[in-house]
């Protein structure tokens, strides 16, 4: 069992649903108790990854400590998040599921290859209150004081994860990571400047290297008009001693071996002075008038009340209400792919299960057995007599799925 943690990306209501998908399939878990929608998974008939609710999105393979930074900077529901280092996402959907669907994250990442993966896993987990911007994170070209919660995961030497890949030593020996250190001093004094007075930021690693960890708070608190907020340790980890020789007591040193995952540093800090409090009703803006498409709802779209479908170059996108009102054209950003327009007609991606209406007879697929699953996913049709869409919803007792494609009267699964 090579990943023992994993996370539900689903409504409070499926639960029940994802996981009785993952009991059939043979898999046992229990509950994680510092966050409701965590699991430690107990056993493994088969890797986790190659399971259906994997599949599907309704499950992310994410470790322990890993999901400790969100919690730390715990943002409340509604508000608007800036995860500024974000791919491959795990951190950016958990932030997500934590403001909820009217709240917003802006999940940053200047890598192409890495904004993919980004992008494609939050497609494929359904967080549609997600938005992606790719700059480099120090030259980030919002306006000062445009946030009041910012999440920051620095690129690191990684040396917490040892146990798991051990080439980190030799690829980031102590001689080498002098630039990686002028990179986190970059990243966190853009993002202090990017904070609000009275603002949280969460600075987190995955290395255990005192100059990437205590040393980088030490010199915040001190060049950054930012000061420490203490951490409560969270129950169910183990912890290292406190580096008392810097003056960044307070934060957390995750203990990877005791933990039973990787090794982990997390600090929180608040920007000085009052806080603010900032109107993040949405607004129109004119560009948006512009774009904004309706579309004939031939699949019986259930669109988001939190956003709308826009067309771009034939494209469709689904943006969120509060990202059109505070960044509008100021940067270049996107929301999630829907489908292609054709016609005025979303041929809608199979994997927007979010997009999905309540199941109803003969509006939709319900499937109730594994074996009929995994033989859609591997390559079978089904017989759908009477359905003229040109797709159709399916669901597992009731919980969407996604979308399969028709062909006379037969459906099946495909991502072309």
């Amino acid at each position: 069992m090579d990943r023992r943690y994993f996370r539900l990306v689903c409504s409070k209501q499926d639960v029940p649903l994802v996981e009785e998908l993952l009991l059939a399939e043979g898999f046992e878990f229990e509950p994680v108790e510092f966050f409701p929608l965590a699991r430690k998974l107990i056993r493994a008939p088969f890797s986790l990854g190659n399971s259906i609710a994997a599949f599907f999105g309704l499950i992310y393979i994410q470790d322990k400590s890993s999901m400790l930074p969100p919690l730390c900077l715990n943002p409340p529901k509604q508000s608007v998040v800036l995860d500024l280092c974000a791919s491959p996402g795990s951190k950016t959907g958990m932030l997500a599921q934590l403001v909820g669907e009217e709240g917003l994250v802006i999940a940053n990442e200047p890598n192409g290859t890495r904004l993919a993966t980004l992008r494609q896993n939050l497609l494929q987990t359904n967080l549609l209150n997600v938005v992606t911007t790719r700059y480099p994170g120090q030259e980030f070209p919002l306006d000062i004081c445009s946030f009041d919660y910012i999440l920051l995961d620095v690129p690191c030497s990684g040396w917490g994860t040892v146990e798991k890949h051990p080439s980190v030593i030799k690829i980031w020996t102590e001689d080498k990571i002098g630039p990686l250190i002028n990179l986190q001093k970059k990243l966190l004094a853009q993002a202090a400047s990017l904070l609000l007075p009275g603002g949280k930021l969460v600075y987190s690693t995955c290395t255990t290297n005192v100059l990437e960890n205590e040393a980088q708070i030490e010199w915040a608190v001190k060049n950054l008009d930012l000061e420490i907020v203490p951490l409560p340790k969270v129950k169910g980890v183990e912890y290292e001693e406190e580096q008392k020789e810097f003056a960044a007591q307070d934060t957390l040193r995750i203990d990877g071996q005791k933990s039973d995952s990787q090794g982990f540093f997390i600090a929180c800090l608040q920007k000085k002075g009052e806080k603010q409090e900032i109107d993040s009703t949405p607004k129109k803006v004119a560009w948006q008038k512009a774009r904004e498409k309706e579309f004939s709802p031939y699949t019986c779209l259930d669109k988001p009340e939190f956003g709308s479908f826009y067309n771009f170059e034939q494209k469709v996108f689904f943006l969120p209400d509060k990202a059109v009102s505070l960044l509008g054209d100021k940067i270049k950003w996107q929301g999630t792919y829907v489908g292609k327009n054709k016609k005025d007609k979303i041929i809608i991606h199979p994997r927007l299960r979010r997009l999905a209406p309540g199941y109803e007879k003969n509006r939709g697929l319900n499937i109730s057995e594994i074996k009929t699953l995994k033989g859609l996913i591997s390559g079978q049709s089904l017989i759908c007599p009477g359905q003229s869409r040109m797709a159709l919803p399916f669901y597992w007792k009731k919980m969407p799925l996604g979308w399969l494609k028709l062909k006379k009267e037969r459906c099946f699964w495909s991502e072309r």
